[in-house]
């Protein structure tokens, strides 16, 4: 009867947490999915990613591409169907694994052209906020320090027209607004549309992968959470006492 009470009890939780996230997608499994080496090779860039702006030097060590920025560089991806489609009536998702040091900042930029369902987020080493306004002060969304390497996912949610925000798989919001940045359809990683004073400005940044998705909105797919993981055992330990 216990036995029965503990599933029950795990049930509920796992169906409360999943109230919270509808559908999940892991990066892996992402139309359009690519390390830093599959956007610039070594000699050139490659599958439809070009640099532009003030990119003085880029490198790869690995799979791990790095950008140096004089002013206003970035790399943005701008050919074929999947950009123009994207902010399609499906929604779409936009996944970043970057490592910043302790000055830098950078604007994701996702502009499909296709009405004012794109993004203009600012991640910096001070937090996230909104319009890609590189400021100290940006952290409207976020203040959680973002120096070291994370990963940012953007996923926009049909329903609501809103932009939902996740940081290494934990839930930032759901209320980001969506915009049409100008000048699409392209997706903008990097030091975009800024100046000295107030725009988003880096030395070097590492781009560890970039992935996207114009199939719909998605969450990650969440890691076991420590409290699932002793339930797990408990259930494996009363099922070995049983026996």
């Amino acid at each position: 009867m216990k036995m029965k009470y503990t599933i029950a009890a795990l049930a509920v939780t796992t169906l409360t947490a999943q109230a919270v996230i509808t559908v999940t997608k892991d990066s892996a499994d992402f139309a359009q999915n690519y390390d830093g080496n599959e956007i610039y090779d070594g000699t050139s860039y490659v599958n439809g990613w070009a640099a532009a702006g003030g990119i003085t030097a880029q490198s790869t060590s690995g799979s791990v591409l790095t950008l140096t920025d004089g002013t206003n560089g970035w790399v943005e991806h701008n050919t074929g169907d999947p950009i123009v489609s994207l902010g399609a009536t499906s929604g779409w998702t936009l996944e970043v694994t970057l490592g910043m040091d302790g000055t830098d900042g950078i604007a994701l930029w996702q502009d499909g052209s296709n009405g004012a369902n794109g993004a203009l987020i600012y991640v910096g080493a001070n937090g996230i906020g909104t319009n890609g306004n590189g400021t100290s002060t940006n952290q409207d969304i976020s203040a959680v320090s973002n120096i070291g390497v994370h990963t940012f996912r953007l996923a926009y949610d049909t329903s609501s027209a809103t932009i939902n925000i996740w940081r290494d798989g934990v839930f930032v919001t759901d209320t980001a607004v969506t915009t049409n940045p100008g000048g699409g359809p392209r997706l903008i990683i990097g030091d975009c549309c800024s100046n000295a004073s107030t725009g988003v400005l880096f030395d070097t940044i590492d781009i560890h992968n970039i992935s996207y998705d114009i199939t719909g909105g998605f969450a990650p797919v969440p890691e076991p959470s420590s409290a699932a993981l002793l339930g797990l055992g408990g259930i494996a330990l009363i099922l070995r006492r049983r026996k």
